[in-house]
């Protein structure tokens, strides 16, 4: 099971980055702080 979970980390993290990669300066600036806000909110 452990396994799954970083393989499926290591996908989502990989597509992330892509996003990311394609995005100017502006958007990804704006995807980042988007994706912050979420992180803070899914923290325990």
């Amino acid at each position: 099971m452990e396994r799954l979970r970083v393989r499926h980390e290591a996908v989502w993290q990989s597509r992330v980055e892509t996003l990311l990669e394609d995005l100017d300066g502006v958007e990804r600036d704006q995807a980042v702080a988007e994706l912050s806000k979420l992180m803070a909110q899914a923290r325990p």
